[in-house]
């Protein structure tokens, strides 16, 4: 009778430590497809930075957790503000539209909420044109007319007393339209 309540036992372990794996595997492919599906349109508004529809240069400001920029991201020819920031330990997303004639960015932001659980301190470096893959970052927060490559790099970690190990995203995103300016 012990052995038949030993093997039960194990076996009842067993399946409850399977769930449990299954749950963090599952949050950890969840956790790594958000952030995949947000780096290539976040990388792709940063790249098309212009200038403002009021004239204002395509790059506001610059700090470790926050950029503030100028790109049309909705295709209907005017250039939203674009601030992507980190509050909280989640990355989040403000725009303005433009109004008036001229152009002013005075309407409330309206925020999205992109990726939570960000553990790491510093999410945005900024490089200039002396950049050769190896050089450190300038120090922030930057002049905005020296930034020509912007690297975007966060680390999610939905439990840091549970597996799986955090996940790291980055990407590195070259300035076309700064570069002409």
């Amino acid at each position: 009778m012990a052995v038949i309540g030993t093997v039960a036992a194990s076996i009842a372990t067993f399946e409850a430590d399977s769930f449990k794996l299954g749950g963090t595997v599952e949050s950890s492919l969840m956790a790594a497809d958000q952030a995949r599906r947000l780096m290539r349109p976040m990388a792709d508004e940063i790249r098309a930075m212009q200038i403002s529809d009021a004239g204002a240069y395509p790059l506001e400001s610059a700090a470790d957790n926050e950029i503030v920029f100028y790109s049309d991201i909705d295709d209907d020819s005017s250039s939203e503000r674009v601030r992507y920031f980190v509050e909280d330990g989640t990355l989040k997303k403000a725009v303005t539209e433009p109004s008036g004639t001229p152009a002013e960015y005075v309407a409330e932001e309206t925020i999205t909420s992109l990726v939570e659980n960000i553990s790491s301190t510093t999410t945005f470096y900024f490089y200039d044109s002396t950049y050769d893959g190896l050089s450190d970052p300038l120090v922030s927060p930057p002049d905005p007319s020296e930034v020509r490559l912007i690297k975007v790099s966060f680390t999610i970690e939905s439990d840091p007393n549970r597996a799986p190990i955090p996940l790291t995203v980055t990407t590195q995103i070259a300035l076309r339209n700064i570069i002409e300016l």
